[in-house]
């Protein structure tokens, strides 16, 4: 059984990419891959990342640290997903 991290090395550490990585799991899943039983995405209110400086007023909803996914952005890739675990659980076993 195997939980995808579809941040950091998987997308090349890059927030945006994450959104392929998931695409490519939805895939093998829709394709019937049973080992895939989970994954994982920064995600947050509004996308990319802040840096904290002193003084001035941090975005709410917007990550400090890694960069994420907006919220606009991550329901295609829970959509997409879904569409996945629907096609898997169409198959015969």
């Amino acid at each position: 059984m195997v939980l995808v991290d579809c941040s950091h090395d998987n997308s090349g550490k890059k927030h945006d990419q994450q959104e392929q990585v998931a695409a490519d799991l939805a895939a093998q899943v829709a394709a019937g891959e049973r080992a895939l039983i989970g994954f994982m995405l920064e995600s947050n209110l509004v996308g990319g990342a802040q840096q904290h400086e002193p003084g001035r007023p941090l975005t709410p909803g917007q990550s400090i640290t890694d960069a994420c996914l907006s919220f606009d952005e991550t329901v295609p890739v829970l959509e997409k997903l879904a569409q996945g675990a629907a096609a898997r659980r169409q198959q015969k076993v």
